[in-house]
């Protein structure tokens, strides 16, 4: 996947449910099926299990073939999600990929694969759950193990094929609450008690409140345009059933209308640990998804039920219109439950008081500041058309702060014509590729798309090869059509990423890689380029000088390498920090204060929407998902994460530097006395807030729970998470608020 993490996964434990083969006995090998091979027998050489391993040899041809063997289960209802599990060898000096076809018996078909490292024995595990939108699992036909199109003799060794489920694979986390409440159900008091936090804290369904903690009043403030979230727990004392909240409209000097506040339920779910957790780890009950409360027929909310000890959260995203008068408002969030024990007597109401302050000010577009998601499409489980899921996605990714796209699909190749050096583009709204860019320019993105599919690498290389002369001005000239076309059609500049992560993919993809990068430089020099990975010599000594923009993967190098990189007009960007997108103080604090402190020009993460079989089922493929937004899909209503609402809140945390920077820039400017006084202490509070940071070049995998232990073969964690720079999540709000009320000072003072 385009900018996805390296994958790197631990040995996984399995019940077998099936049969072993573990060619042992001539009955083993008569179980496969082979097809077009060279070689095909039992040897004792490479066995994993026992003494005996299934030699293979896939013949090399001029010709594309597919040469390979069968698997056919000995039970055709894999239903329970068994995969098919087995060890290859690669007895060569280098690597090599492996595919496979999965057909059921209603002639549906899904491909896969997975590389071979060389002189290894590697564990191949074909996972099926995830497949079950495409499969009929229960009825399954074969699985085809094949080289694809071989030029010459590849030989692999296989042994210990079963059909296997998961079992204990996954290592539960438990989150332990700071308190338990007593004396439950309470035969007295109120039904429900509401309480706070900030909205960066996890709130599990226990975590009990303190005293102390019990809510008055909700109060937020923003700027006019600007998006700003609040929580609201609700802790159940008795079973609760029709638990629902409304919110009135806002008034103060104007009038915000209830439908500029976005009122959901904070939904747990099982999140992985992270993506390359070799304990195979995954925190339970996370509260991770933001979804509209459910609504009846009428469109009221029908409520939800708590059980007593049981806390529900509430979140409220409010946008400000650009026009508001700045002030005070006041608006109303009633909570209403019905009491179990009541049966059907009145109501528990709990009415809140939310106080909006409105500044005096809007937060400015920030332009050569690149912060994006890679993009893969639209959700092919979500119903609707193609373009329409296209539009929303890239409105919400706007609307969330988004200056940029990583882009990873391109233009059908077939658009290409290669002898010509030109590329067909569409009409926008007939073209998925070219209703994007028109769709970004409309919904006016200020900042360069990284392109991550290169169209014209698979156009041009299928018909010249890479080693012909020809092939470097055709790449060359080719894409200088497309950006030239951009440029006529006000698309977005165009940068082109070669190869993706080429670190992690060997030596050949690092030498493409850096021969692509040489081309663009040498025959397209006013094409902007970009690598990505790991900073290590490759990356800063071997693609990094062909490179014009430099994407660290979780890391950035140290200042002074950053530095002297900017100094030679290098882009410095950060991705991947947080792709679980569970953490929402790891993306604000990537996407606001990091890049004050770093002097970075912005950050990715991986992804709007990538995900194995079911987006709401972390544990049911190899990778699990990736989801800054989860897409609706059957009954299911969809929403963002609390992670992606965290990443618009850094990207404002930015803004708000942003502003205070321009106008101490006025203030320092000014005659005014006043001004330059209040804009010299605006420049102390606002060096002092980013000297309180202890910075690190370390983004990912930093974050970790206040507490973490192992007992008795089981694990807890406790507390919340927090970034190891000194501050907390009620520090980001602080600091938010220390810029807004200089800021407000200083502009009434010019």
């Amino acid at each position: 996947m385009g900018a996805a993490p390296a994958l790197v996964f631990g040995i996984l434990a399995y019940a077998v449910v099936g049969w072993p083969l573990s060619f042992e006995t001539e009955a083993d090998l008569a179980a496969l099926e082979p097809g077009g091979l060279k070689t095909f027998a039992r040897v004792q050489e490479h066995a994993s299990d026992g003494e005996w391993a299934l030699q293979v040899v896939f013949p090399g041809s001029d010709k594309d073939t597919w040469p390979g063997f069968s698997v056919v289960p000995p039970d055709p209802d894999l239903s329970a999600g068994q995969s098919l599990v087995f060890d290859a060898y690669n007895p060569s000096e280098r690597a090599c990929s492996l595919s496979w076809r999965i057909d059921d018996l209603e002639q549906h078909s899904v491909f896969g694969g997975q590389g071979l490292p060389a002189g290894k024995t590697t564990r191949v595990e074909v996972w099926t759950k995830p497949l079950r939108y495409q499969l009929d699992l229960a009825q399954m036909k074969r699985f085809y193990i094949y080289y694809r199109m071989p030029r010459e003799d590849w030989e692999l060794y296989f042994d210990n094929f079963r059909f296997a489920e998961i079992s204990e694979v996954f290592r539960k986390v438990t989150h332990v609450p700071e308190r338990q409440p007593t004396g439950l159900p309470a035969a007295e008091g109120p039904a429900l008690v509401a309480f706070t936090r900030p909205w960066m804290d996890p709130v599990f369904s226990d975590d009990w409140p303190a005293d102390d903690e019990r809510a008055e009043e909700l109060s937020l403030a923003a700027a006019r345009g600007e998006y700003e979230p609040v929580t609201v727990c609700i802790a159940a004392r008795r079973d609760l059933r029709g638990l629902a909240a409304e919110l009135s409209d806002f008034g103060g000097p104007g009038t915000i209308a209830r439908s500029q506040a976005d009122l959901r339920l904070v939904r747990p779910m099982d999140k992985r640990w992270t993506y390359s957790d070799a304990a195979m780890r995954y925190v339970a009950e996370m509260p991770v998804l933001l979804e509209p409360q459910p609504r009846d027929e009428a469109g009221a909310p029908p409520g939800i039920e708590l059980v007593a000890g049981k806390v529900a959260t509430f979140w409220i995203t409010v946008k400000v219109p650009p026009k508001a008068s700045p002030g005070v408002y006041e608006g109303t969030l009633r909570i209403t439950a019905q009491d179990a024990g009541q049966g059907q007597g009145e109501p528990t109401t709990l009415e809140l008081p939310v106080r909006l302050r409105v500044y005096p000010f809007e937060l400015p577009e920030v332009k050569d500041k690149l912060w994006g998601v890679y993009y893969t499409g639209p959700c092919p489980l979500e119903e609707g058309e193609e373009l329409d899921k296209l539009e929303r996605n890239l409105v919400d990714m706007r609307e969330h702060g988004m200056t940029s796209v990583g882009l990873c699909f391109g233009w059908d190749e077939a658009q290409t014509d290669v002898e010509g050096r030109r590329v067909d583009f569409l009409l926008p709204g007939s073209g998925r590729y070219e209703t994007f860019m028109e769709l970004y320019r409309k919904l006016g993105y200020p900042a360069p798309v990284i392109q991550l599919s290169d169209t014209v690498q698979s156009a041009v290389g299928s018909e010249i090869p890479t080693d012909d002369p020809r092939f470097s001005e055709a790449y060359a000239d080719t894409w200088r059509f497309v950006v030239d076309y951009a440029a006529e059609k006000k698309w977005p500049e165009i940068i082109v990423q070669p190869v993706d992560e080429p670190a992690w993919q060997g030596e050949a993809l690092m030498e493409r890689n850096r021969q692509l990068l040489e081309i663009l430089e040498r025959l397209a020099p006013d094409i902007r380029t970009e690598q990505d990975g790991p900073g290590d010599d490759y990356f800063h000594k071997v693609a990094g000088p062909l490179a014009d923009v430099w994407n660290y993967n979780g890391a950035l190098a140290a200042p002074e390498v950053v530095q002297q990189a900017k100094d030679q007009g290098k882009l410095i960007l950060i991705y991947n920090n947080d792709v679980e997108w569970y953490r929402p103080v790891v993306d604000r604090y990537s996407a606001g204060w990091f890049q004050v402190r770093s002097g970075a020009d912005g950050c990715f993460n991986w992804a709007y929407q990538s995900f194995g079989g079911d987006p709401y089922d972390d544990q049911d493929a190899r990778y699990g998902d990736h989801l800054a937004r989860y897409p609706a899909v059957r009954d299911l209503p969809g929403g963002p994460s609390a992670a992606w609402e965290g990443f618009r809140e850094g990207i404002d945390d930015y803004k708000y530097v942003a502003l205070l920077e321009g106008l101490i820039e006025r203030g320092l400017a000014s005659k005014d006395k006043q001004a330059q006084e209040l804009a010299r202490e605006a420049r102390e509070k606002l060096d002092g807030l980013a000297g309180s940071l202890e910075y690190s070049p370390r983004v990912r995998n930093a974050a970790g729970w206040e507490g973490y232990r192992e007992e008795n073969g089981q694990l807890f964690a406790s507390g919340v998470i927090t970034m190891p720079n000194g501050w907390s999540s009620a520090d980001y709000d602080r600091a938010r608020r220390t810029i807004a009320d200089l800021a407000a000072r200083l502009l009434e003072a010019l």
